[in-house]
Order: C-alpha cells, then sequence, then structure tokens
C-alpha cells in the first residue's frame, strides 16, 4: 500500500508534476494520432537459465527478509511510459503464500553518482520516489514456464497515469512484490543489462550491486506513422514541400513550387487527379506516393514571353540597387550559395553558403560556369549594371548572361 493518501487511481502523488506532464503527453498523443503501438523504450529479456532477483516484502510491517530490487535505465527520446512487463517467480514454490499486490516505483539519482536517490525502504517513497503505483492486484499473473527448476509467471501492468522520462537521463524502476508470511518472490533473471541491480535488504541494511539483470520491458505509446512522398513531373519543372513521415491520421500537406518557366497543372496519384490546387492537404491515413504535374509556359503568338529579369533584380525595375549588389556580394564572399527550402524563406529565394539543396533555377549571376558558386568575374558583370544604371534582356545579343548593361 501507500506510505501515504493516493488518489483514486492508486497513484501516490510524490512528484505530481511528473505525473501531470505524462498525463499532458499522452493526451497530445492521443488528440493528434488515430493509432498508436506500444514500443519498448527498455528492454530486459528472460534468460532461459532461470535464476530470480528477490524483490519482495511481507504485510503489514516487513521482515528482516525483504529484499528489493532496482534497475537503472535511460531512454533514447523523450517520452512517457504507460505500460511495465515483467517476469518473476517463487524461489520456495510459493509455499509462504502467493503474491497479493505489487507496488512499482520509479526514481532518479542522486546528484554526482550513477546510484538511485532513495532511503531506506519501504518509508523513503515519501521523499524520494518520482512516481509510484499501488497495483492493488497481482497483475495478471499466468504461467511462463520452468526455468532454471523454477515455475515462472509473467506480469503486466498499464499505468493508470503515464511516467514521463526525458531523453539522456538515467532513471531507476522498483518491482516490489507484496506477500503474506515471507518474502520469497523475485523478479526473473533477464538478459542484456550488465549483469547486475541494484538491492537493499532489510535484514542487513545494505545497499549493494548484486548478481543478475531483472527481466522487465518499459512501453510506451508511439504513434503509428506513414510515408507521404512525392515527385515533380518534368522533374525541372518544380520542387515539392511537405514530404516525409507523418503521424497516422495527422494533416499532411504538400506545397508544389513551379520552377521560372513552369506552371503547376495537377496532383495526380497512380495516374488519377486528386487534386488541382498547389497547396494540397490530406488526412495522413496510409503511405502515399503523388506526383505534381507542371507544364512549361508558352507564349501566345505576338505576345512574347516578355523581358526576363536577373535574379539580383528583386523589385524587377531593371536596375541593380546597392542593396541588391551587396546581396551578391554577400554570396560572393560566402563562397557560394543554395536555395531555400521554401522560396518566400528569403528575400530572393536563395541561402548564402555551399548547401545540398539546389532544386531551384540557378541564380542568374551563376553562370561562367554554373556552379552555385558567384565567381569574381560574375560579380564584376553585376557591378557593371549597377555602374551604367541599369540593364536589360538581349537574349540574341550574344552576351555570356543574356544580359546588356545599361537601360534598354
Amino acid at each position: 500500500m501507500c506510505a501515504f493518501p493516493a488518489n483514486n487511481d492508486g497513484v501516490c502523488n510524490l512528484a505530481p508534476w511528473r505525473l501531470a506532464l505524462g498525463v499532458a503527453l499522452l493526451a497530445f498523443v492521443a488528440a493528434s494520432t488515430a493509432h498508436a503501438v506500444l514500443q519498448p523504450v527498455f528492454s530486459q529479456p528472460p534468460s532461459d537459465a532461470g535464476g530470480l532477483a528477490l524483490s519482495s516484502r511481507v504485510l503489514p510491517d516487513g521482515s528482516d527478509s525483504d529484499t528489493y530490487a532496482y534497475e537503472a535505465f535511460s531512454p533514447g527520446t523523450d517520452t512517457a511510459v504507460v505500460e511495465v512487463r515483467w517476469r518473476g517467480g517463487y524461489q520456495y514454490a510459493a509455499q509462504y503464500g502467493r503474491v497479493q499486490d505489487f507496488m512499482i516505483t520509479f526514481y532518479g539519482v542522486l546528484q554526482g553518482t550513477s546510484q538511485p536517490s532513495l532511503g531506506f525502504p519501504p518509508a523513503e517513497e515519501q521523499t524520494t520516489a518520482l512516481a509510484q503505483y499501488d497495483l492493488g492486484s497481482i497483475a495478471g499473473e499466468s504461467p511462463a514456464g520452468i526455468f532454471g527448476g523454477v515455475a515462472m509467471y509473467d506480469y503486466h501492468y498499464t499505468l493508470p497515469a503515464p511516467f514521463a522520462i526525458t531523453a539522456g537521463t538515467l532513471y531507476w524502476v522498483r518491482i516490489e512484490a507484496v506477500q503474506p508470511t515471507y518474502p520469497d518472490w523475485g523478479l526473473a533473471a533477464g538478459t542484456g543489462g550488465n549483469g547486475s541491480h541494484f538491492q537493499y535488504n532489510t535484514g542487513t541494511t545494505m545497499f549493494r550491486y548484486f548478481p543478475k539483470d531483472p527481466a522487465l520491458t518499459l512501453y510506451a505509446d508511439i504513434a503509428a506513422s506513414v510515408q507521404i512522398a512525392a515527385s515533380a513531373n518534368p522533374p525541372e519543372g518544380g520542387v515539392i514541400q511537405g514530404t516525409g513521415e507523418y503521424a497516422e491520421g495527422a494533416l499532411a500537406t504538400l506545397v508544389a513550387m513551379p520552377n521560372p518557366g513552369f506552371e503547376f497543372l495537377n496532383w495526380t496519384e497512380n495516374g488519377t487527379e486528386v487534386s488541382t490546387v498547389a497547396s494540397y492537404s490530406f488526412t495522413a491515413d496510409s503511405n502515399r506516393d503523388l506526383v505534381a504535374n507542371f507544364m512549361a509556359i508558352i507564349p501566345v503568338e505576338g505576345e512574347g514571353a516578355g523581358p526576363a529579369t536577373q535574379s539580383a533584380d528583386q523589385n524587377g525595375d531593371f536596375s541593380i540597387s546597392l542593396a541588391e549588389l551587396l546581396r551578391v556580394i554577400q554570396f560572393f564572399n560566402a563562397s557560394g550559395l543554395h536555395c531555400a527550402e521554401v522560396s518566400t524563406d528569403t528575400e530572393d529565394g536563395f541561402v548564402p553558403g555551399p548547401g545540398a539543396n539546389q532544386s531551384c533555377a540557378p541564380h542568374s549571376s551563376d553562370y561562367d560556369p554554373q556552379d552555385w558558386v558567384i565567381g569574381l568575374s560574375e560579380q564584376l558583370r553585376l557591378i557593371q549594371f549597377f555602374n551604367l544604371g541599369g540593364y536589360h534582356d538581349c537574349p540574341d545579343a550574344g552576351t555570356e548572361d543574356g544580359f546588356c548593361a545599361g537601360p534598354a
């Protein structure tokens, strides 16, 4: 039983802020995904060789033979433990009485050490435990077989309030049985750990490391995910934002952005049109592979396509201002440039410095050669436009970049 008042769920409120955080995390998962799966965040499977790590006490006041086993774990991601499963057995075949109840307790570590932060059981939970759960049951005890000459049983328990854990933080967990006359229950020996656990015995009042890894698994409720893939047709027609992994049931949005000279046509899947809107939103309930179709812009006869502007000319007035010139000098000093993940993230759709994203149309000043680097001669060409008060489009003049210096 709890050493101090418990709530209606049987949880000793030792660290309410941690339990509240766990509840909030679980609520977020439940609200943002239609399905979820249990995923181990720590696991030490039972050993076929058998063996026990004793962890039980006698009701109501304990005995000199009470023993408590603690096991350490450190999660790889921020999550919350929602279920615990373990295996155990009776050292003397339960001749002194079977388990009547279980307690599960989580601890932090003593500052400057890797040992659990606790006092002498069982009273220390009032000040040192992070969360404690009084199961009020035998946790679904069911036969698992005989290992090492000992009959073993499997147990499981879903926490009424999740226990939030932080990536890279060391925690300790204790699973203890409650028996009527003599404490002979223990956790089955497990595999995959360091071969030892932390132990306390009331008869010796001694904390120590003791052989055997306790067999237990901690589970988190992880949202199932789906993959949303997309490609451009033709490949040079544009770029796509929003592909990747989504929680099942979440809202996915794909955005098709045409490259210069192209316009967006539609989204298709397996050859069937699914949307004509460039920003396509849908529920991510299964893996999908879509195609964003683009169409080359063909000038209307007699109208022409209109004069082209230099990429540095952000306002399209066919002149290069000092700010626009300095922006390209920034690319020159940064030894290159690359495309912004979203074209509207920067003033001109580019980011200074080398980068892997080269999915957009190259900068007009990157032409000799076109290598995502602004060379000295390319920089001097733009300075020429600046000094002469402008430039104009002259694709038939045979210039190096398709423009002529000076106003038209």
